[in-house]
């Protein structure tokens, strides 16, 4: 019983002090906004406010812990969410290893019942057999793996709608999460992207940045291959396998087949601007 307390008591302060750095900069109601919130996520193991709350234990009525969170979640400045962000990038600098990985990923919050949430979008429910169209919320993540840890860092994180008056792109929250891996890094990294990110502005804009990265392409992808046109899935089909990697995935054991070649960009011309340059050259 004595071991099982003082394992408790270090688990606390570790939890208290990773929140002093975390809320370094805030003032005093910030600081302990920022220490319930950290203490209370892990206890609970639950983002939902009122699990939150509930595992705070305080001497007050429930529903008084939870208007007081939510208050003070609604208070923060965009000042004091920078400070908050800046002090965990930093805090988390050392755990990366020299060649770092980066995972870049779309994903989606669904509201399947929600009807008055604010900027409530449409999106296609992953998780759903049949992916069907729900409402929800857009989520752009991007985690970079540490050097001993089993389960990677987060590094940008951003839930945003298509209809609320703020949104640009869905490009816009890609550039900024390849530019906070950037930042956080300050060294070149290998950037892993899914098929969702085959798009030839954010390929160029990571290739200017000097970084290497592999990106899942769709089937309709076409590509220059020995001076002719060819379709991504068409050639990958004809590949000799000269890679062969086991991996376990929900329970199952697979093998993946890897090959590659050399292929160069393929952009389509307009006639418009093939008429131009014909113009240009006589």
């Amino acid at each position: 019983m004595n071991n099982y307390t003082m394992e408790c008591y270090e688990t606390k302060r570790e939890i208290l002090n990773f929140s002093k750095k975390m809320s370094r900069g805030l003032n005093k109601k910030g600081i302990k906004f920022v220490s319930d919130m950290q203490y209370g996520l892990s206890k609970s193991k639950s983002c939902l406010i009122s699990e939150i709350s509930r595992s705070l234990s305080e001497d007050i009525k429930l529903k008084n812990t939870i208007e007081r969170l939510c208050d003070n979640l609604q208070s923060l400045s965009k000042e004091e969410v920078k400070i908050i962000k800046e002090n965990y990038l930093n805090e988390i600098k050392d755990y990366f290893p020299d060649e770092s990985i980066s995972i870049f990923d779309d994903s989606d919050i669904s509201k399947k019942y929600g009807k008055k949430f604010e900027d409530l979008d449409q999106v296609i429910d992953a998780s759903d057999p049949e992916k069907k169209v729900v409402n929800g919320y857009h989520v752009c993540e991007a985690v970079v793996l540490g050097k001993n840890e089993k389960q990677p860092f987060s590094v940008y994180s951003e839930i945003y709608s298509c209809k609320s008056k703020e949104f640009v792109s869905k490009n816009k929250y890609t550039m900024d999460s390849i530019d906070t891996v950037i930042n956080v890094l300050n060294r070149k990294c290998n950037m892993v992207f899914d098929r969702g990110y085959d798009d030839n502005k954010i390929i160029d804009y990571v290739d200017k940045s000097g970084n290497y990265f592999v990106i899942r392409m769709n089937d309709k992808r076409n590509f220059l291959f020995k001076g002719k046109k060819k379709n991504c899935y068409k050639e990958a089909l004809k590949r000799k396998v000269i890679v062969w990697l086991s991996q376990i995935s929900k329970g199952i054991r697979e093998i993946l087949k890897y090959a590659h070649t050399g292929i160069k960009k393929y952009q389509k011309i307009e006639k418009r601007e093939k008429y131009r340059q014909l113009e240009l050259k006589l």
